[in-house]
């Protein structure tokens, strides 16, 4: 049957950098002929800064849906996630107008752009021929959905899919949960040693129970036991000798998914911070396609529950900062903006970040900032230097990571203000910048 054979590379680019492009929607068209058809990118649409999503929706809809010809839509649907295009929407939409061939066409061609999004357990799919198909209220039924994929992928029974969907909601709802993980018996007392602050930090795994037998480690796709002889997973500790993020970041982490609990005081209050860290890094070596996307779908699904087993060794509740993470500088900048979101202090932007006011930030704690005293400018010269420090970051040995801090940022500025009145001095030309003429009168005033 007729489907696209291949993928264009700027849509391949397109989806892997939209997040950092700012790029809220691409939309997919099938173009060429028989044995050269081509998945490519008709076009994309930018995010509006601060928007709902439920506006950035209709809006994609109004301008990419053409209602007489199919096409496939690749939505972002993340918010604050710190996982580089995490969520995602795919979209297909086949109009009645359209002839069956074409229809089936575009039908077949999904699976080719949902091989392009890097976390394919937390995509979602909608199927549309009509108009009120492509309603708000029709995308969050899709948006909620989580067994569909993989249902498809794995060839389970529905009853494990419905048991799958009802321990997200009663993730997402913040109650008990009660879902098929066996605590080993060494457990309890590493978790013991965390609460008492024994040991600051904490790597969780899910093994399979070897006592089931070869039956009960399956894999999508694969036969054996039934899902009612199947062994739960069990949950194990090991020690890691971290005691903040950016020591675990440095640590040796390992290839495969896993749960970290950090716990660690809180620098401005004296009550104790749970960080957990859901680690699921970008490739995993030696292991195929299929068991990778097993294992990942195993962690994310179960990570609401493993997370209150944690919860419930303390005897008084931590504030729990989440942190998803697949690189191990995700895991200090996600850190960052947790921080921030449980403060109110401009959520979903990195402590220290260009526009990050300097009261906001933190001056010793999770994530070790740097000592260094802050120099203060007055907010014209900050603008001026802060916004590009970072570009000359090679020259200056400022760094150019999102949770650099304010400090090396307003350095780097006064290094180029210096640089700036040394060309007026020796060539009697103002130093022409990316923003324009800085005049020895402004450097004077903010060296």
């Amino acid at each position: 049957m007729a489907s696209a054979e291949l993928v264009d590379g700027q849509l391949s680019a397109g989806v892997r950098s939209a997040r950092a492009s700012a790029v809220r929607c691409l939309k997919a068209m099938v173009v060429g002929g028989d044995g050269a058809r081509t998945l490519a990118l008709a076009c994309s649409l930018q995010e509006e800064p601060g928007a709902a999503l439920e506006a950035e929706w209709e809006r994609c809809v109004k301008n990419l849906i053409d209602s007489e010809k199919p096409c496939l839509l690749l939505l972002r649907t993340d918010e604050h996630e710190n996982i580089d295009g995490s969520r995602w929407l795919l979209v297909a939409w086949l109009p009645q107008s359209a002839s069956e061939a074409e229809r089936a066409l575009y039908m077949r061609s999904r699976s080719l752009l949902a091989d392009l999004v890097p976390q394919p357990y937390f995509l979602r799919e909608l199927l549309a021929s009509d108009k009120r198909g492509l309603s708000w209220s029709a995308a969050c039924a899709a948006m909620a959905q989580t067994v569909g994929a993989l249902r498809a992928r794995s060839g389970e029974e529905d009853i494990v899919g419905e048991q799958v969907l009802r321990l997200q909601r009663q993730t997402c709802s913040g109650g008990h949960i009660e879902g098929p993980v066996t605590q080993s018996q060494s457990l309890a007392a590493f978790l013991g040693r965390l609460v008492k602050r024994e040991d600051s930090c904490l790597r969780l795994v899910l093994s399979t129970q070897r006592a089931m037998g070869a039956s009960s480690g399956f894999a999508p796709g694969e036969g054996g036991a039934t899902g009612s002889q199947r062994a739960p997973p069990l949950l194990e500790a090991k020690v890691v000798e971290s005691r903040t993020p950016r020591e675990l970041a440095k640590a040796g982490l390992p290839s495969g998914a896993c749960f970290f609990a950090l716990c660690s005081r809180n620098p401005e209050s004296s009550r104790d911070d749970l960080i957990f860290v859901h680690w699921c890094p970008d490739r995993v070596v030696g292991k195929d396609s299929s068991t990778r996307s097993f294992e990942d779908t195993r962690y994310a699904v179960l990570k609401g529950m493993v997370l209150q087993i944690v919860l419930a060794a303390f005897p008084h509740r931590p504030r729990v900062l989440q942190v998803d993470a697949r690189e191990p500088e995700d895991i200090t900048a996600g850190t960052n903006r947790a921080v921030e979101a449980a403060d109110g202090t401009a959520p979903g932007i990195p402590a220290g970040a260009v526009g990050a006011s300097e009261d906001r930030r933190p001056t010793k704690g999770y994530t070790d900032w740097p000592a260094e005293p802050v120099h203060k400018y007055n907010s014209v010269q900050q603008s001026r230097g802060s916004k590009h420090c970072c570009r000359h970051a090679s020259i200056l040995g400022a760094t150019e990571t999102p949770c650099a801090s304010l400090a090396w940022r307003q350095q780097g500025a006064q290094h180029l203000w210096l640089l700036g009145a040394l060309c007026q001095l020796f060539s009697h030309e103002p130093y022409k910048g990316h923003t324009g003429d800085w005049r020895l009168q402004d450097l004077r005033a903010g060296v």
